[in-house]
């Protein structure tokens, strides 16, 4: 980044960035990865397959970044300024190294249980290995793929912001200030075997033994595999934010910050979702469903600290003779932190693996909340606000998809104070020992957990747990030399 003075009151801030993030290769080229295309598993040695199975490197990942900052009066109290940039990087689940689980070749395990209260071993080696276990049939799918789309493109970030700061007093600052952020390419987890259409047909056969409906995409080339636990890259999230500062540094004894934001953000997932459970996709055919609140989405956090310098010593109102309160002056803090509660999914069941070819998740009307209108940790929202999906048309047993939009409910808000004060007792110019009394939630406030959120399981809606400790007093010396 280079900075360029346009003028006195204009300066830039321009700067260019590039990034290369390569594929995983293994070092014996044992690395499968299955084509969509064809339906077929494909693994290096094989015509036209790459070491790191055919997934490609993303060359195209420019990455420009621009500020600036503009004084409009000669006063020089107030300052606009402003930024773009895009931010290339690895999400947290996003590599392939899940491609390591892939087979390369046809195996499998059985495992031989001795019964706790016998003496007489299981099998003999003189016998012979016991028969083994058949395979899966065509007619039940079973175990689990990964995958890695060959043209996965790089998760990058947009972030701008634009605030404008006012010095109101000699030390009093102001700032008013907009942020957003734009996620695309984000990383997920999915299964794309899903069956495309819930149905009781899914898994039986007609009168001939041949399947009437499977329903698994890949069904015809992999009937053995049930999940394809796939990362995908084509979701993307979308957050606005406002901000508020109010500043008063050091002086006259005391400074002060208040801070106020609100943000919202809608997205497909969130960071800490994973395949494999019930906060997976309900329709991983339909990812524009899926989008609505996700984390972090906390309207509104407040954050106040101060700190005051007591008046106690020398140069002071009070004590400033000899003695130990002649030593340099107390230090007292405050940090208030304040916040609305997070989006959570509203979810029944697992829609992973349409167990027993049925579909749950995201489901129900908008909940009103607790029969007596009264919320409390014992029925934060309402579950009977919530109910299956009906069945399908014609079907016994398989449902509809749900249809509330994600983050529908929310957890419940967060406050804390905390509290010190410090002391410092200076024996020479190089000792010094500091005296600090730490309060943490002074006030004993609990803080709540999220409720059960999964609507159909009993206790869903009441609060079980707190997410942080109850209040604590710490007293310390320590010693600086």
């Amino acid at each position: 980044m280079d900075d360029f003075r346009i003028s006195p009151k204009l300066t830039l801030n321009l700067g260019l960035r590039y990034d290369i993030f390569t594929p995983m290769v293994e070092q014996h080229d044992r690395l499968a990865n299955f084509d969509f295309s064809t339906g077929r598993f494909v693994a290096p040695g094989m015509p036209g397959v790459s070491r790191s199975g055919n997934v490609i490197t993303n060359l195209h990942n420019l990455a420009p970044r621009f500020g600036f900052a503009y004084t409009p009066w000669n006063d020089n109290k107030t300052v606009l300024r402003g930024g773009f940039g895009i931010f290339y990087d690895l999400q947290a689940n996003q590599n392939d190294a899940e491609l390591a689980f892939d087979p390369t070749g046809l195996f499998g395990s059985q495992f031989i249980l001795v019964p706790s209260s016998s003496t007489t071993p299981a099998m003999r080696l003189s016998s012979g290995f016991p028969t083994p276990l058949p395979f899966p049939t065509l007619t039940q799918p079973s175990g689990r793929a990964s995958a890695f789309f060959f043209n996965n493109a790089t998760t990058y970030i947009e972030e701008w912001n634009l605030n404008l700061e006012r010095q109101l007093l000699k030390d009093t600052v102001l700032q008013f200030a907009y942020v957003g952020t734009h996620g695309v390419h984000l990383s997920y987890l999915r299964n794309l075997n899903q069956p495309v259409q819930p149905s009781d047909l899914n898994f039986q056969l007609d009168s001939n033994g041949l399947p009437t409906n499977f329903g698994r995409p890949y069904f015809g080339t992999v009937p053995d595999i049930a999940a394809i636990r796939t990362e995908g890259h084509d979701i993307s999230s979308i957050t606005h934010g406002l901000q508020v500062r109010f500043e008063k540094r050091f002086s006259a004894q005391w400074s002060m910050l208040n801070a106020y934001t609100w943000q919202h953000t809608i997205g497909q997932s969130a960071e800490n979702e994973t395949a494999g459970t019930s906060l997976e996709p309900q329709n991983t055919h339909d990812m524009r469903a899926e989008r609505g609140n996700v984390e972090p989405d906390y309207r509104h956090q407040f954050t106040s600290a101060w700190s005051y310098e007591l008046p106690f010593g020398p140069r002071q109102r009070f004590f400033a003779g000899e003695g130990p309160l002649h030593w340099p002056p107390y230090l007292a803090t405050d940090t208030t932190n304040t916040g609305s509660g997070g989006p959570r999914p509203d979810i029944v069941g697992d829609p992973y693996n349409f167990s027993n070819a049925t579909t749950v998740g995201y489901n129900g009307s908008t909940p009103g909340g607790c029969p007596s209108n009264r919320q409390s940790i014992f029925c934060w929202f309402n579950p009977a606000a919530f109910a299956q999906p009906p069945l399908a048309s014609g079907e016994t047993s398989a449902t509809l998809f749900g249809d509330a939009r994600r983050g529908t409910l929310r957890g419940p808000a967060q406050y804390n104070v905390d509290f010190s004060v410090f002391k410092d007792f200076k024996f020479s110019e190089s000792k010094l020992v500091q005296f600090r009394a730490e309060f943490f939630n002074l006030f004993n406030t609990p803080q709540f957990g999220d409720p059960n959120f999964l609507v159909d399981t009993p206790g869903a809606g009441s609060i079980s747990s707190t997410v942080h400790s109850s209040r604590q007093i710490q007293l310390a010396l320590k010693l600086s030399f």
